[in-house]
């Protein structure tokens, strides 16, 4: 109830984006929705484990190179910077890209370690499938898209990190793997309410040192309000995400302590002024089916300054 009454407040308190700041796939109904756009986008998250577990976890930089039982508390930090953008080269072809930048920290027991570094380029394409033209405002718009993207090991995957410190490979951004998604994207308006769902798959491949992450799908929906005057418009919305991923493997072998699937709540509101947008959310995990042992998320949030031309 707790978690309730907090995403309630954070909805009307908090601008926050919607879940298209985490999965990059959203394509709604805005001011700017079919003109080219580049920005810049923080996301901040933090995942612990508190206390001793006899659950063995797979660590160190080699995504695999050994495993030990955790003996302390355990808490790690992400902040992520990405340049992004988006490219209309026929009204209804985008394309678009992510490049992040991830300044992470892992605290164990009286251990810390940083690591600031180049995430993987994430490149997208998405064609209009459908987009009815209502002829009064009385009548219910409706917009389809389906795409796909490719994610490339540009990112910094392998280096030195604390042999002290369980799980120190999640504070290199890189995966090592060469990745693919596919994805739609659907929205429904009608007068100033509105209504969304983004659904994709990813299909991960395996680094060069033999480790697999498990396949991921993401779906999301949430429910918004248009308020508009002149110039300057906002998008305050409400809604949730699920999210699972299949088991890790390295070199073949399945890695049990990975994998499960987390229902999150969503909240947030989308500036428009002018050419400018303003866009900012938040994540509160409501329910998470994880192995003993993995790592439990907290409240993520987002915040992206955008230029439309």
């Amino acid at each position: 109830m707790k978690r309730l009454i907090l995403l309630s407040v954070c909805l009307i308190c908090i601008q926050t984006g919607k879940s298209c700041d985490f999965c990059n796939c959203y394509l709604g109904l805005n001011p700017g929705y079919n003109n080219n756009s580049i920005g810049i986008r923080w996301k901040n998250s933090h995942t612990f484990l508190q206390g001793a577990t006899q659950g063995l976890r797979v660590s160190h930089t080699e995504h695999g190179s050994g495993a030990e039982p955790l003996v302390g508390d355990w808490n790690e930090y992400e902040n992520e910077l990405e340049l992004y953008g988006r490219y209309y080269p026929h009204p209804k072809v985008q394309l678009m890209f992510t490049m992040p930048y991830s300044i992470n920290s892992i605290t164990y027991t009286s251990e810390q370690e940083h690591m600031n570094a180049f995430g993987d380029l994430f490149l997208q394409g998405f064609y209009q499938l459908a987009n009815t033209r209502a002829i009064d405002s009385s009548q219910t718009r409706h917009r389809l898209f389906a795409g796909g993207g490719i994610k490339f090991p540009t990112g910094k995957s392998s280096g030195t990190a604390s042999m002290d410190i369980p799980m120190s490979h999640h504070l290199l951004p890189g995966t090592g793997s060469t990745d693919y998604l596919a994805a739609l994207s659907y929205i429904g308006k009608r007068q100033r309410l509105g209504w969304n769902a983004d659904a994709s798959y990813k299909f991960n491949g395996s680094s060069a040192t033999g480790y697999h992450y498990g396949n991921t799908f993401n779906l999301s929906g949430s429910g918004f309000y248009t308020f508009q005057s002149h110039k300057v418009a906002f998008y305050p919305h409400l809604g949730s995400a699920y999210e699972t991923g299949l088991q890790d493997s390295f070199n073949g072998e399945t890695i049990h302590s990975a994998g499960g699937a987390t229902t999150w709540g969503t909240a947030g509101c989308d500036f428009y002024v002018g050419t400018f947008a303003i866009a900012n959310q938040i994540r509160l995990p409501l329910l998470s089916v994880i192995p003993e042992g993995t790592p439990e998320d907290h409240i993520q949030v987002a915040l992206s300054f955008s230029y439309i031309f």
